[in-house]
């Protein structure tokens, strides 16, 4: 590419022609008419078809070793890897701090469980002190405690905002075979990927209260009392884990690093990777440190480069999933300090 300008030089307009710098599989230029000499007796300067180099601050012709360099690079062109790496968007949702949140609604659901009284009152069937029965209700807020923080969690993981979401551009009109992409995340502070999950949202139930202070004791033969209490939910951490879900994930000293399963690229394509799911506890305000490279199976050459992805504050309100179940009797209560995201 190249562009004129003119300048005033002794009352004159004197044309420049700026020439871009040179890039991989750029054809041989040279001049297309001959230049008329200034000096007397010699007619031209320089003769049509003439290649010009620079070198050293100077434009010279090209010699033969120039020849061969620029037949180099022009044969380059052909299999030059040209592609670049994007964040969109370009941030990713803080993590919330779902165990204190979960405290607190444990707390209140504490007090309406130790209130709990069967309607005939204590009857000579309630065979537990109320010290059991307070111990009855501890162990199980603590089963609820696990069981609410797997489920928001598992919620976390599928809110799109709170992955890291690329793309990988084709910024020429060739096509690319088998582009294998690595990714390095850096963050201030603790940064995780728990692996693939499914889209669909695992079932969720939540375990049965204590019965009620003075309530009879159920049958025997009821089924929930016969198979123990087990939490449904198991999130696979699999970091390692290569061709489930497109990517591969592995801590290293500086920090997670991120490599995508190989990809075709068509000419000019902007191909969305794989959403990766990630738990930021860094600073809202602070960046993510993106550094990636990218490598061709059929292309020549290695593209890299770094962007930054900015931590914004979550919007996902952990307590709306609609199957989050109840607690004894009561619909789990809201948080209405927080937003929902859709």
């Amino acid at each position: 590419m190249w562009h004129a300008e003119y300048v005033a030089l002794d009352d004159k307009d004197v044309l420049i022609v700026v020439v871009d710098p040179p890039n991989y599989g750029d054809p041989i230029h040279y001049l297309r008419r001959s230049l008329p000499s200034p000096k007397e007796g010699e007619k031209y300067a320089h003769a049509e078809h003439t290649v010009f180099i620079r070198k050293n601050a100077r434009t010279l012709r090209a010699a033969p070793e120039d020849w061969r360099m620029l037949q180099q690079r022009f044969a380059a062109t052909q299999n030059r890897l040209d592609v670049e790496v994007l964040a969109a968007p370009q941030e990713i949702q803080q993590s919330a701090a779902f165990s204190e949140h979960v405290k607190l609604h444990l707390a209140q659901h504490r007090e309406r469980l130790l209130a709990a009284r069967h309607p005939l009152g204590v009857m000579n069937w309630e065979s537990r002190t109320r010290e059991e029965y307070v111990a009855e209700i501890d162990s199980h807020l603590e089963r609820l405690q696990e069981c609410f923080v797997e489920r928001l969690l598992a919620e976390l993981l599928r809110h799109p905002p709170s992955g890291l979401s690329l793309t990988l551009a084709n910024q020429v009109d060739r096509p690319f075979r088998d582009v294998r992409v690595t990714v390095t995340v850096q963050a201030e502070g603790h940064l995780a990927c728990p692996g693939p999950v499914d889209e669909e949202l695992p079932k969720f139930e939540l375990p049965r209260p204590p019965r009620p202070y003075g309530a009879p004791k159920e049958p025997v033969l009821a089924f929930d009392r016969l198979i123990p209490y087990t939490p449904e939910i198991r999130l696979p951490f699999v970091l390692g884990l290569e061709g489930f879900c497109g990517w591969g994930a592995r801590e290293i000293s500086t920090g997670l690093q991120l490599e995508f399963d190989p990809v075709d690229l068509r000419p000019r394509e902007a191909l969305e990777l794989p959403r990766v799911p990630l738990l930021v506890t860094s600073e809202v305000g602070s960046e993510l440190t993106v550094e990636w490279s990218a490598a061709g199976l059929s292309a020549d050459g290695i593209r890299s480069g770094h962007l930054n992805v900015q931590v914004v504050p979550s919007t996902l309100n952990p307590l709306r999933g609609e199957d989050l179940g109840k607690w004894g009797h009561e619909p789990l209560e809201q948080d209405s300090t927080r937003s929902t995201a859709e």
